[in-house]
C-alpha cells in the first residue's frame, strides 16, 4: 500500500470513530499537562534552555562532518569500534558479519524508534537469533546522544552494558552534540518532554571498551537518508530533533490519524518535514500538506525547530520540482486571479462557485468530511445590505 493511501485509510477510519480520536486527544492533553507541570517545577526560563539547545544543535549540524571524525577518534582511542552505515542494507550486511563470526543470542534492550526504522526485530526473528540456546549473548542498545569531544555514548532508559557480552549500540549521525558537558542540558530536556520525568531512570555513558574487558563494543553510526536532509539549507533544521515526540502530542493531525498513518518509524510533524527527503519525495510529499499549520508543534519543540515554516519550505520545494497536479495548478491560477480583484470575486454567484470547488477540490477533501458550501451572498454584499438599513 502506498504511503498516501495508507495515510488516507487511517484518516478515514479515525474520522468514522470519534471515540478513538477523543481518546488519543485526551491522552495527548494529559501528557502535555504533566509536561507543563514539570517544566514549571524544573525551569525558571524554559525559553533560555530551548535557545541554548537550538544553538548547540546548530553547531553540531553545521559542523557535522568534522565533529563526527572527532568523535570517532576519541571513541576508537578507548578500544571502541565504529561501523559506518550509509543505508539500511549496510546495517543488514554488518549484522550478517556479526552473526557469521559468532553464534550469539540477540537481545534488544531499547524501545526507540530507530529499532523500528532499521527493522531489527524482523531481522532477529527471520534469522531466529533470539531462540539460540547459548550463554553467549549480543545485546542491542540505542544511543540518545554521542559527544564529539569525549567520544562518549549516552544511553538512556536501558539496562547497563554487560562486560562479558558483545554490545551493539545503534546511533544516528544527527544525535551528535559537541561536548559531554552539553548532556546536562539535553538529557533533562529529553526526559521532561518525552517521559514526563525529572530524570531518566537509567543512564549509561560509554567511552569505548575497557582494556581488560571480555566484551566487545560495536557502535553503528547510521545515515539512512539523513544526509539528504542535510543537503537542504532550511529543512536541515529537522536534524536538530532529539526524538522527544513533543510535537506528536500536540498535533491535531497526529492525534487523529495515529502513528500507523505515517508508515515510517518517525511520525508526527517532524516526519512531515523529514520523510520526503529521507525516503522518497513522490511517496511522502502528501505529508507536507497534511497539516493544519496551527504552529503548536513549533511552540512546544525543545530545540526550537520552526516546524510549520519548514512545511511551507517543503511545499515550495514540491512546486519547484513541478510535482503538483495540473488540476491544482489550474485551480490555484484562477483562484489567485479572482482573489486579486473584487469584481471577479462577485461574478458567477454561489452556484458556479460551489460547482468549481467540487470540480477541483472534492477529491482532495475526501468523502469523510462534509464539503463546505459557498453562501448565496458574499460578506461584501451582506455588509452593504446591513449598512443600508
Amino acid at each position: 500500500m502506498e504511503a498516501k493511501q495508507q495515510f488516507n485509510t487511517h484518516l478515514a477510519f479515525a474520522l468514522a470513530n470519534n471515540e478513538l480520536v477523543q481518546q488519543r486527544t485526551t491522552n495527548a492533553q494529559q501528557h502535555l499537562h504533566a509536561t507543563n507541570g514539570i517544566i514549571a517545577e524544573r525551569y525558571a526560563r524554559i525559553d533560555v534552555a530551548k535557545s541554548r539547545a537550538e544553538a548547540l544543535k546548530f553547531k553540531s549540524i553545521e559542523n557535522l562532518e568534522r565533529l563526527l571524525i572527532d568523535f570517532e577518534y576519541a571513541f576508537t582511542r578507548r578500544n571502541g569500534k565504529v561501523i559506518w552505515c550509509e543505508t539500511l542494507a549496510d546495517v543488514e550486511i554488518e549484522f550478517k558479519k556479526i552473526n557469521q563470526k559468532n553464534k550469539l543470542k540477540w537481545n534488544i534492550h531499547s524501545q526507540d524508534s530507530l529499532i523500528k526504522e532499521l527493522s531489527v526485530n524482523e531481522y532477529i526473528l527471520n534469522n531466529e537469533l533470539n531462540a539460540k540456546t547459548t550463554n553467549a549473548q549480543l545485546d542491542i542498545y540505542t544511543a540518545a546522544f554521542i559527544t564529539a569531544d569525549a567520544g562518549a555514548v549516552i544511553i538512556a532508559n536501558q539496562p547497563p552494558l554487560v562486560n562479558k557480552n558483545t554490545n551493539v549500540i545503534l546511533a544516528t549521525i544527527d544525535c551528535l552534540i559537541p561536548k559531554l558537558t552539553d548532556v546536562d542540558l539535553f538529557l533533562p530536556l529529553l526526559s521532561t518532554y518525552k517521559n514526563k520525568q525529572l530524570l531518566q531512570n537509567e543512564i549509561s555513558i560509554v567511552f569505548g571498551n575497557e582494556e581488560k574487558s571480555n566484551s566487545e563494543t560495536l557502535l553503528f553510526i547510521i545515515d539512512n537518508g539523513r544526509t539528504k536532509i542535510l543537503e537542504q539549507i532550511e529543512q536541515r533544521k529537522a536534524l536538530y530533533c532529539i526524538n522527544c515526540d513533543a510535537c506528536n502530542y500536540v498535533c491535531p493531525v497526529s492525534n487523529t490519524v495515529g502513528e500507523e498513518g505515517f508508515v515510517t518509524a518517525t511520525t508526527g510533524p517532524i516526519a512531515m518535514i523529514k520523510n520526503q527527503f529521507q525516503y522518497d519525495l513522490h511517496q511522502y510529499k502528501h505529508l507536507s500538506y497534511a497539516s493544519t499549520m496551527c504552529g503548536k508543534c513549533s511552540d512546544v519543540c525543545p530545540v526550537n525547530i520552526d516546524i510549520h515554516q519548514q512545511l511551507i519550505n517543503n511545499r515550495k520545494h514540491i512546486v519547484e520540482k513541478n510535482l503538483t497536479s495540473k488540476s491544482d495548478n489550474i485551480a490555484l491560477f484562477f483562484w489567485k486571479s479572482n482573489m486579486l480583484k473584487r469584481s471577479k470575486i462577485e461574478k458567477g454567484g454561489a452556484t458556479l462557485k460551489n460547482f468549481m470547488l467540487k470540480q477541483f477540490f472534492k477529491k482532495q477533501w475526501g468523502d469523510e468530511r462534509e464539503f463546505p458550501v459557498v453562501h448565496t451572498k458574499s460578506f461584501n454584499q451582506l455588509w452593504r445590505e446591513k449598512n443600508k438599513k
